[in-house]
């Protein structure tokens, strides 16, 4: 006679199976796996962290998702107001400022999206804002909006060791104001040296009409800053 053990082991066995060949039916049909809940979409490594005291009256914030997202359909709102136009976002990571000196208090920041497998997602963040007086800026080269070709320098100056990202993308590519990363982007981060100087030779895979978004982060006060320049043919 079956112990309880085996007994039990047979039951799991046999509904293993069954839900394999649940799945091998799907898949034969072209029915789509059961996708995981909109609760898998986080954010992980955000800088600076939930809940943080700012010394900056005007922050920016960059993270992770922890499972890849569809950048185009992402939205960034702060307090209510959208403020994808100072952000940029991949697949896996993002950077956005805030566009103006906020009042001291508790703030939120919201990111809502899909994850690529069309899952919906709505996540937030808080943090309070200090009577601090950190800033952060950007004086670009070019300064104003210019046309120069599919390769061209961009350089500047910043807070003295900020983090800065230079994202290029075709300016049919913009979705929400929100430069995202895809084929034709040209993405890269340097950071400024001791004097908060830059410079970024910048390829595009062709000429035409683009945007650029300049993003820069004080790692000392986080303090933001967010430039964008539209390239007219």
């Amino acid at each position: 006679m079956k112990s309880t053990l085996e007994m039990t082991k047979a039951l799991v066995i046999a509904s293993l199976a069954a839900l394999l060949v649940v799945a091998n039916m799907r898949a034969a049909h072209g029915q789509p796996a059961t996708q995981p809940p909109w609760t898998d979409v986080q954010i992980v490594g955000l800088q600076p962290a939930d809940q943080s005291v700012l010394t900056s009256p005007r922050p920016a914030f960059s993270g992770q998702f922890g499972v890849p997202v569809d950048p185009s359909s992402l939205r960034f709102v702060l307090d209510g107001q959208d403020v994808s136009r100072l952000a940029y976002a991949s697949t896996w990571e993002f950077m956005v400022a805030t566009p103006a000196d906020m009042l001291p208090g508790t703030h939120t920041m919201e990111v809502t999206g899909k994850a690529t497998n069309g899952a919906p997602f709505d996540r937030s963040w808080s943090f309070m804002s200090a009577a601090g007086t950190a800033q952060n800026y950007l004086v670009l080269t070019p300064s104003r909006d210019y046309a120069n070709g599919a390769s061209f320098i961009i350089s500047g100056t910043t807070m003295p060791y900020s983090h800065v990202r230079i994202a290029a993308a075709p300016m049919v590519m913009q979705q929400n104001s929100l430069i995202t990363a895809g084929p034709g982007t040209f993405v890269n981060d340097v950071y400024a040296d001791d004097q908060g100087q830059f410079f970024v030779p910048v390829y595009m895979t062709q000429a035409g009409p683009a945007v650029i978004r300049v993003l820069s982060i004080d790692p000392n006060s986080d303090a933001g800053a967010s430039a964008t320049l539209n390239m007219i043919d």
